[in-house]
């Protein structure tokens, strides 16, 4: 399901919510609600220092080699304005993608680091 496409980030936000307190140490589910709390098109629904926090316990378990999760790490740095961090973390996640041959991961990081290279956050296009 394309929450983002379907314009009801609000709905997926308190489903990850829920979810996460039933298991809160799925580092899915962290990350799922941190790149939405980073990348929502609805301004009201983005919280950059949340995001940051659930993307660095997503990287923390596990061990920072997952690259997808390290790149919902730099996108929720980026929304929160620590945008030499995202950088760096966009940086780990492209070179943790090549690592694994993750091709599409490492190109699409490569994408959103020349965004936060120009001290922006990236944002879904609302639909």
């Amino acid at each position: 399901m394309d929450f983002q496409k379907d314009n009801r980030v609000g709905e997926a936000i308190g489903r990850y919510r829920a979810a996460l307190q039933i298991f809160p140490d799925s580092p899915l589910l962290m990350n799922n609600l941190a790149w939405l709390l980073a990348s929502s098109s609805d301004a009201t629904l983005r919280n950059g220092e949340e995001s940051v926090q659930l993307a660095s316990r997503a990287a923390e378990l596990t061990q920072n080699k997952e690259p997808m999760i390290i790149g919902t790490l730099a996108a929720a740095y980026a929304e929160a304005g620590r945008f030499e961090e995202a950088v760096a973390a966009a940086q780990r996640a492209i070179e943790q993608a090549k690592k694994s041959n993750q091709t599409d991961i490492a190109t699409r990081n490569g994408e959103l680091m020349d965004i936060y290279r120009q001290k922006k956050a990236y944002h879904e296009v609302a639909r």
